[in-house]
């Protein structure tokens, strides 16, 4: 990629229009393709913690069908200092479990080896609860030799002085070397294991910064970064018009439903990690969902942050999602998404703001995507929705 603007002195030429050639010309040498890419990245799942619990377990166990041996679980103890604790590896059998719940605690994933055990507490984007790491060393201060880990997305320090800190472009050095040094896969099982160990090191490489489209992206910023602020403006001013216009595409579903809907648009406060977010929600519901005062006790739809949306922040980009404010509800709900859910919404996901490929409206295409998936959950859901308000008291 140029580090000059190519075209920006052509008399005639607009900025925009030079800036989309150079862009589609990084396309066509395959140096930058944005958008998702790795499994996590296209299900919109790679900010949910459990997701990547059980890929790194699963990459921990000798016996994975990842076929890397214990490389990966020997290669984190060299880089954690525990070298002894990983030459018992080589030697002995090791065993992997997540969500390990203890008299104080519970560990995110624990590996028990024949003289050693490793335990990891994973962050994403959550923080350490009360004491959580000190409970964790108080529940396995006499396993063999407890190796603790505070592995993190972001920069943050463990609470106990016991853990060793670890961020995530380090577990990609050890995952990346473990697959430099491994052996072909053996069995088409051990291709499909291997390819998925691939998938996740892009991952964690492409949150980490590190991937190589994290770079390209890098150089288009520092060439154009100074005209990129009037284009965010102009995304945020256009999001603003997303609750109205998806309020249209909900009632217009209306008719097509074979049982009774309303649309309600309402703003409340979000509990979130800094304290309370003001945010919009557009919902579908149903009559008998609407509590006394005219507030939806459930129903699906969307979620925006008020003043302050901003398509490249992850906590105030629209989103839709399945809204259940009654509290027996909702805990009952938990098991049917297996999600994380975001204060009142039992399971949400980001909007898919990718613009039209047409010159049309893009926020009409955005409130009809909404109104796609709130379809699909209407007719797959609402009974499910219905029965937990009514056991919990309601409708």
């Amino acid at each position: 990629m140029s580090a000059e603007f190519r075209g920006a002195d052509v008399p005639g030429q607009s900025f925009w229009a030079s800036l989309a050639d150079e862009l589609e010309d990084d396309r066509a040498k395959g140096v930058w393709v944005p958008g998702p890419a790795t499994a996590l990245e296209v299900l919109g799942l790679r900010h949910l913690e459990r997701h990547h619990q059980a890929l790194i377990a699963w990459l921990l166990d000798p016996k994975g069908a990842h076929q890397l041996g214990a490389r990966v679980l020997v290669g984190l103890l060299h880089r954690l200092g525990r070298s002894e604790a990983a030459a018992g590896v080589l030697s002995g059998s090791a065993r992997v479990a997540k969500e390990v719940t203890r008299a104080q605690s519970r560990a995110d994933i624990v590996v028990a080896m024949d003289t050693a055990t490793l335990v990891i507490e994973l962050k994403i984007h959550a923080s350490e609860g009360p004491d959580q790491t000190g409970r964790l060393v108080a529940d396995y201060a006499s396993d063999p030799d407890p190796v603790f880990v505070f592995l993190t997305h972001r920069a943050a320090d463990p609470g106990s002085e016991h853990f060793r800190a670890m961020r995530f472009p380090g577990f990609a050095d050890v995952l990346r070397s473990a697959l430099t040094a491994a052996p072909p896969p053996v069995d088409h099982n051990g291709v499909v294991g291997r390819a998925t160990a691939e998938n996740y090191l892009a991952d964690v490489e492409r949150m980490s910064g590190v991937a190589p489209s994290n770079r390209e992206a890098a150089r288009f910023w520092l060439a154009h970064g100074q005209k990129m602020p009037e284009a965010q403006a102009a995304a945020r001013a256009l999001l603003a018009e997303l609750p109205e216009a998806t309020g249209r595409a909900l009632e217009g579903l209306v008719p097509e439903l074979p049982s009774r809907a309303v649309v309600r648009a309402f703003d409340y406060l979000a509990q979130g990690q800094s304290g309370r977010l003001p945010e919009r929600a557009v919902l579908l519901s149903r009559p008998e969902w609407i509590s006394a005062d005219g507030s939806p006790l459930a129903g699906f739809g969307l979620g925006q942050s008020l003043g302050s949306v901003d398509p490249f922040k992850d906590v105030q980009r629209p989103f839709t999602g399945v809204y259940v404010a009654d509290p027996s509800a909702h805990k009952a709900l938990r098991e049917r998404w297996d999600s994380q859910p975001w204060d009142k919404w039992v399971w949400w996901e980001h909007l898919d703001l990718t613009p039209p490929a047409r010159p049309e409206e893009p926020i009409d295409t955005y409130a009809a995507r909404v109104a796609f998936r709130v379809r699909q959950w209407w007719d797959q859901d609402s009974g499910a929705v219905d029965k937990a308000l009514r056991e919990a008291g309601n409708g």
